[in-house]
């Protein structure tokens, strides 16, 4: 099992490198600068993915812990969040995925726009489990003054209608003193482990975080891929 775990997870790595290179042969970023910051956005939401990915095959069907999944997406500025409950919360395959694709807007966000690109900013994340729904609150301050994105992009369309394909409830509160983004979800790809089991899954998949912040840091593809551009 754990043999054809890995090898399914090397071929899925190996399909991201190829749609990788594809992207930046498609949209050479040496010309226009706009063309330059689209390819890097949609770079590194495929290695977002491809780390989610990662995280999954690893678990081998165990589930991906919510906790493992927000602290490996902020890696380099834990220092400036506060992440409640949700110890216990773990994430099936599919769901994994989805929240990924959230988490990473949210934090690429709230770096170029928000919290993050002021010294002070800060971010606090809310977990609650009640009655087999999960309440996911995000909630910024100390950041810039912040408005309405003035156009729906990419990232828009994640937060708001990719959300609410599989969220019953989704709240976006551009609030001057600092974004607000609540999701509630009510899915079978979420359970919450007792607190005797959470020990267990947490020794199972120890290496989860480290594995994810590995596969992020590890760039070998772009450097192979920039040497054809040149």
């Amino acid at each position: 099992m754990s043999l054809l775990a890995k090898e399914l997870h090397h071929r899925i790595q190996n399909l991201f490198t190829v749609i990788q290179a594809v992207i930046r042969f498609s949209l050479p970023g040496d010309r226009v600068v706009k063309e330059s910051a689209v390819k890097q956005r949609l770079m590194d939401r495929l290695q977002s993915m491809s780390a989610t990915h990662r995280a999954i095959t690893d678990s081998l069907g165990d589930g991906v812990r919510l906790r493992n999944l927000i602290e490996d997406e902020i890696h380099g500025f834990e220092s400036r969040f506060e992440i409640i409950g949700g110890t216990g919360v773990v994430l099936g395959p599919q769901m994994t995925q989805n929240f990924a694709l959230i988490l990473h807007e949210l934090v690429t966000n709230a770096i170029k726009y928000g919290a993050l690109s002021a010294g002070r900013g800060r971010v606090d994340v809310h977990l609650d489990w009640t009655s087999d729904v999960l309440t996911f609150t995000w909630r910024e301050h100390g950041g810039p003054p912040v408005a309405m994105p003035s156009t729906a992009g990419f990232g828009s369309r994640i937060l708001g209608a990719f959300a609410k394909s599989f969220c019953r409830n989704v709240d976006a509160s551009y609030d001057p003193s600092g974004f607000h983004y609540t999701l509630e979800i009510d899915s079978d790809e979420i359970k919450c482990l007792q607190p005797s089991l959470i020990a267990k899954l947490s020794s199972s998949i120890a290496g989860d975080a480290t594995n994810l912040i590995d596969a992020r840091r590890s760039s070998a593809w772009v450097d192979h891929a920039s040497k054809f551009e040149h």
